[in-house]
């Protein structure tokens, strides 16, 4: 289950101020797998 809290520790770690992550996945073969979209300006 996904969180907003986890959501913005994501997108802070990330630190790219146009994209924020808005899912992720967990996989125990591949890692994480984030989904992100733009941030409008």
């Amino acid at each position: 289950m996904v969180n907003k809290k986890d959501i913005k520790i994501l997108s802070q770690i990330l630190d790219i101020d146009e994209v924020k992550v808005i899912s992720h996945s967990i996989y125990n073969e591949i890692g994480i797998i984030l989904r992100t979209e733009p941030i409008k300006l």
